[in-house]
């Protein structure tokens, strides 16, 4: 937790989502136990868990990748805007 107030910007929202996520995880019971041989093992209702938060959490992803693109194709038509402008100003100066 010390490490994320030392973060700043998206890193630190990163690092307090992935803290948020592992203790989810946690809570619920879908970390792995250690086999017979040190390997780690899921039960298969872990596996099936597993598997609808990770879709949950791709779904969750692209929604957030979307709005960030919409957010930079803003950003390009207010840039290219103010591009003209200036081009005019300096137009009009010369």
């Amino acid at each position: 937790m010390e490490k994320t107030k030392k973060l700043g910007g998206a890193d630190a929202l990163m690092a307090d989502a992935a803290l948020i996520a592992r203790r989810s995880i946690e809570a619920q019971g879908l970390t792995p136990g250690t086999g017979d041989y040190g390997e780690l093992v899921y039960e298969p209702q872990q596996a099936y868990q597993a598997a609808c938060h990770t879709r949950e959490d791709a779904i969750t992803l692209i929604h957030l990748q979307v709005s960030g693109l919409r957010m930079l194709s803003q950003v390009k038509a207010i840039s290219v805007v103010c591009l003209v402008v200036l081009l005019y100003i300096a137009y009009r100066v010369s």
